[in-house]
């Protein structure tokens, strides 16, 4: 049985009264029965006391004769121990003194080693910055003591920095007197070879680094005086201890006399003791009477007792087991529930009671909730990486673009190669050199050609891969859609239970009448949370739809692209079809110029040729155009949705996070995705920067993998620690290298640096301060800034850096 529950209980409160209105019914008939026995026994006693009493007074005369004579022999024996007791005294106190007079100088030479370190920490960040005047400063406090003798500092090559001697010190004086011309140096050595002082060296350190000694120099006079003060203060010790030994010995006197009275007093309580031995023989029998009534009280007493007990705990029983616990734990339970808190807790679970539903349902709610931000969670991370996989097909476009201006432009010098060609053709006698160079420089702007047709192909093949990736993403974002609208039909039904529940609590809370008010407080509760609980299923229906809709237009703009990075493959492999077919011309071109003489005819056909198909290539590239605009349109909207996204997953973590949840409440369950995967989009073609960047995206996904994880606070300060730390590292590379190579917009590149730094800075301080915990606002922060800085801001020290030989 829970004996605090009885006491405190609900039982408590209707046991306790009756039970101590018995008690105390049968404790006052006990009581009165003892006292009437115990006032006879008193009465008797008195009688038996007086006789005793004169026994007494016959046997103090004897104990006065006896005082008399030992007070005559104590006296003869304080004179001989009062001297022996002073001779032994002083030679102890004189091996005392010798003993304290060596500790008070060890304690002297310790506090001023001490003092010389701590004065060589404090004045390593002085002597670094070569700030003379705090140096100065500091000899000066130093030497305010009366036993400081000199103060110096010396640099690391045992060079004298700053010092000051007290002239006016004896020591001082002696020294310079005994010798002409003294120096700082000479006094220093002589105090190193005075017994009388004590010369003391600190190292002066900054960062565990040492850059210079500090000197201190003290008398020992002040021991000494010390000393001769301990050595009077024990000779009057001594001549005291003489003097007081007579008079303890008096009181030591004084005291045995009392000690004697005191025996006599014993003796009188001996005979007290013996009256009293004698009345407790007729006390015994008024005591066996008194303890035959309170036996008899006692145990009828305790029947009546038992019975009342029995008949109340069959009556509570009967009452809890309905409630399945205390009615105060159901009320604290229903409020915890409505404030969000769904952890459970131990304690008596009862299927059949009111508290034992009250736990499933909380422990259902849970793993409801759990369930809901484990799977936002898995929302977010794929939300991530579908924004990232369209900010790099946005890039792919854009450099598909680029690509295709770039084969524009070839195809224009191609043309302008021909209508050169075409010319020399007509004067092929006398121009065949010139139509020589014009077919060479035919031949490397094909190859060009080919070569930009080879890297148009092989983005666009990345982009319809990432497009792929995308789409299966967001069908897995759909599908997670549809499952956490699944578990808002349950919270709907747990809700409809919940109200039924509420429903019978206040049935049986009238059936109660006065002893189920408890009940129906909790019925309220009950009906409170039920509301609640219907609220806040709404809220997340709502929340869902959103992802729902944003998910659904997200695939019809991913087929989109997909569709148009299809007709862009298309596109370029016909576009490489005619640069191979261009290039085989132009050798032919090139081997016709060697016999030109008889094949003027089959020169100018070639030439013909070449033009029809230079002017294919050309409408071929403005089809490529055209698609690459398309599809960054696409990247864009693809991006947009993304984000939108983002922030419904947002907004349903913002709504759960107010439910305080079991670690086994679904939270860590699901996978847990990577926020930033690296790829060619991340690189600036510079190894040595690609790979800080690498690192950096890693630390990242450690940091985000830590919060998911539900690491301890410790481990996840650590992983933030260190991608703080290698940020700084990093960009104090970059910045070496812009000074090293002066480049241009290093200024504006060193601002966005400083701002970034801080802002991290203050994440980090209010996360090590307890002001804030890692959220999805921060990993979009820090996603944001380490993706688009790399690939907008560090992207453009890419050419100047690699023309520089930067590796």
């Amino acid at each position: 049985m829970n004996w605090r529950i009885f006491f405190q209980g609900f039982r408590a409160r209707l046991i306790l009264p009756v039970l101590l209105t018995v008690t105390v019914a049968v404790a006052a008939m006990i009581v009165g029965v003892w006292f009437g026995q115990r006032q006879g026994a008193r009465s008797l006693g008195s009688a038996l006391d007086k006789g005793f009493k004169e026994a007494t007074q016959r046997s103090d005369s004897a104990i006065d004769r006896m005082t008399g004579v030992l007070r005559d022999g104590f006296g003869k024996v304080g004179v001989s121990l009062s001297k022996g007791l002073g001779e032994n005294m002083q030679t102890a106190l004189e091996e005392e003194s010798a003993a304290m007079e060596e500790q008070i100088f060890g304690l002297m030479t310790a506090n001023a080693q001490g003092l010389s370190k701590v004065v060589g920490q404090i004045a390593g960040p002085v002597l670094r910055a070569r700030d003379l005047a705090a140096l100065n400063g500091i000899v000066r406090a130093m030497h305010s003591h009366e036993n400081t003798v000199l103060v110096c500092f010396m640099d690391a090559q045992q060079r004298l920095l700053t010092r000051y001697l007290n002239r006016n010190h004896e020591k001082i004086k002696g020294y310079l007197a005994a010798q002409e011309k003294a120096g700082f140096e000479q006094v220093l050595e002589a105090a190193r070879q005075d017994p009388t002082v004590r010369l003391i060296q600190a190292p002066v350190m900054d960062n565990e680094e040492t850059l210079g000694t500090f000197i201190l120099c003290i008398s020992t006079k002040e021991v000494d005086r010390i000393s001769n003060n301990l050595q009077n203060r024990f000779d009057s010790l001594i001549d005291t201890t003489r003097s007081s030994t007579v008079t303890i010995l008096a009181e030591q006197k004084t005291a045995l006399e009392q000690e004697i009275a005191q025996h006599a007093t014993a003796l009188r309580q001996e005979n007290s003791r013996e009256a009293q031995t004698v009345l407790a023989s007729v006390q015994a029998l008024n005591e066996q009477n008194s303890r035959r009534a309170a036996n008899l009280l006692l145990i009828g007493g305790g029947c009546c007792l038992g019975a009342v007990l029995l008949i109340l705990l069959w009556n509570t029983r009967s009452v809890l087991r309905l409630l399945g616990g205390e009615p105060e734990d159901m009320v604290a339970l229903a409020r915890r529930i409505a404030a969000g808190d769904l952890r459970q807790e131990g304690g008596r679970k009862d299927a059949t009671g009111l508290q034992g539903v009250l736990n499933e349902m909380s422990a259902s709610l849970g793993q409801l909730v759990g369930g809901i931000s484990a799977e936002t969670r898995n929302v977010a991370g794929t939300a991530t990486q579908l924004a990232l996989a369209a900010q790099e097909l946005q890039i792919g476009a854009e450099t598909s673009s680029q690509q295709a201006q770039a084969v524009a432009a070839a195809t224009e010098e191609m043309s302008v190669n021909m209508n050169t060609v075409a010319s020399a053709s007509e004067q092929s006698a006398q121009n065949v050199n010139s139509f020589a160079s014009a077919v060479e420089a035919f031949a490397a702007a094909m190859k060009e050609i080919s070569h930009n047709s080879q890297e148009a192909r092989r983005i666009g093949e990345d982009a319809t891969a990432h497009t792929r990736s995308s789409s299966e993403k967001v069908d897995r974002l759909g599908q997670a859609a549809m499952e956490i609208s699944k578990v808002t039909e349950v919270i709907t039904e747990i809700s409809e239970q919940t109200n039924l529940l509420a429903l019978n609590a206040t049935i049986e809370a009238a059936r109660a009448g006065e002893a189920g008010k408890g009940f129906a407080v909790v019925a309220n509760e009950i009906k409170d949370l039920a509301r609640q609980t219907a609220g806040a299923t709404e809220e997340i229906r709502l929340k869902i739809d959103d992802i729902r809709q944003s998910t659904n237009a997200t695939i019809k703009e991913i087929k989109k692209i997909y569709d148009i990075t299809d007709k862009v493959n298309e596109i370029i492999s016909a576009i490489a079809s005619s640069v191979d077919e261009q290039n085989s011309t132009a050798t032919a071109v090139s081997n016709n110029v060697n016999v030109a003489a008889q094949g003027i005819g089959e020169v100018n056909d070639n030439v013909i040729q070449a033009s029809s198909v230079a002017g294919e290539i050309a409408r071929d590239i403005s089809g490529v155009s055209k698609v690459a605009g398309e599809a960054k349109l696409g990247t864009i909207r693809l991006k947009e949705h993304a984000e939108a996204l983002q922030q419904s997953t947002q907004r349903i973590l913002t709504e759960t996070s107010r439910f305080i949840l079991d670690q086994k409440s679904g939270l860590q369950e699901g996978p847990t995705g990577t926020l930033v995967q690296w790829s060619e989009a991340l690189s600036v073609q510079i190894p040595s920067i690609d790979q800080q960047h690498h690192r950096l995206v890693d630390l990242l996904n450690a940091l985000h993998q830590a919060m998911v994880q539900a690491k301890p606070r410790e481990a996840v300060g650590a992983v933030l620690e260190e991608l703080v730390a290698y940020t700084g590292s990093h960009f104090a590379y970059e910045e070496g290298l812009f000074d090293k190579h002066a480049y241009p917009e290093q200024a504006k590149h060193k601002e966005l640096h400083v701002k970034l730094v801080g802002q991290v800075l203050e994440f980090q301080r209010q996360f090590n301060a307890g002001e804030r915990n890692l959220d999805v606002e921060i990993f979009n922060f820090l996603k944001d800034w380490l993706v688009n800085h790399i690939m907008g801001v560090d992207r453009r020290y890419s050419t100047f850096l690699t023309s520089r030989g930067v590796r």
